[in-house]
């Protein structure tokens, strides 16, 4: 596959994907998600710019968070999970000392549920998690007409018009007429200006962007990087990683001769095939899916 055609798939696939969630279809952006991590996979070993290697990982990883963040029953099984890090993790380049790999954004995209209901025109406010860098709204209309805006510093700026949205069987998806990107927008107040005319529109969500707040990388915390394996090792990861904001972290390691090494949720199950007669070295990574700490260990007999 050429390298034009994998970036091409690679954005098609993440546009399906964003669509399926924004759908509430779970399912079919989990699909989309696997898809993704292949392309991902093949676009890395590309010799396009790195920007936009880094670009990737950012929307996969934004795919991922989103799929997680949906409900239990639908979140992706923890071996599909450790195998989409690991893709991700390897395929960044990483120091033989311990150190942490994150690539940074600048913004994060919050989807904030609010089922509001309007017949009329009305006045209402939202309190946002923080001040927005753009302002969307999905949901549904049915009638004659319908407007929403967002007052900043005295000024209506118009959100959704029925008549310019593009709407199937009724819905529309994060409309932003001039809304798409906010500047100097202050406090966490939006008030919304609507205007229904014979008619019922629904907001399900609201979607802004904000300034992301740093995401550190997981901290070893961990006593030693030296352990003596003679039979069946294990390890407890969780007590050897320390997430500073208290994500969960998914864990990963790499391999060495002779050993046959397992990772079972935060468990590092550590076997020899025969006695280590030299010392062994693997890696040992946590990732919260934001960044990763990568830490070299040594295994002696």
């Amino acid at each position: 596959m050429e390298q034009q055609e994998i970036v091409k798939n690679f954005i098609q696939a993440y546009y399906k994907a964003q669509k399926h969630l924004d759908e509430n279809q779970v399912d079919l952006a989990r699909k989309q998600y696997y898809t993704l991590l292949d392309l991902y996979s093949k676009l890395n070993k590309t010799n396009i710019d790195e920007f936009q290697k880094e670009l990737a990982y950012d929307q996969v990883t934004k795919v991922f968070s989103r799929i997680k963040e949906s409900q239990t029953e639908n979140r992706i099984p923890l071996n599909i999970i450790i195998a989409g890090a690991l893709v991700i993790a390897l395929s960044i380049v990483v120091a033989l000392n311990p150190g942490i790999v994150g690539l940074t954004a600048f913004e994060d995209e919050i989807s904030q549920e609010v089922n509001l209901v309007f017949d009329n025109t009305t006045v209402t406010t939202v309190i946002l998690k923080q001040p927005p860098l753009s302002f969307a709204i999905s949901g549904e209309f049915t009638g004659e007409s319908a407007k929403v805006f967002l007052e900043q510093e005295g000024k209506l700026l118009l959100i959704f018009d029925s008549s310019k949205a593009s709407m199937k069987e009724g819905r529309f998806s994060k409309a932003c007429e001039e809304t798409c990107k906010l500047n100097g927008f202050e406090g966490t107040t939006a008030k919304l200006f609507v205007e229904v005319k014979n008619g019922k529109l629904k907001i399900d969500d609201i979607d802004y962007h904000i300034k992301r707040i740093e995401n550190k990388a997981p901290e070893w915390v961990g006593k030693t990087t030296e352990f003596k394996v003679t039979g069946k090792t294990e390890l407890n990861l969780s007590s050897m990683f320390n997430d500073p904001e208290g994500d969960e972290l998914v864990y990963l390691s790499t391999t060495d001769d002779g050993l046959d090494i397992k990772v079972e949720n935060d468990k590092l199950i550590i076997t020899p095939k025969e006695k280590i007669k030299e010392a062994k070295k693997i890696t040992i990574i946590a990732s919260d899916m934001g960044k990763l700490t990568k830490v070299p260990i040594t295994i002696t007999g």
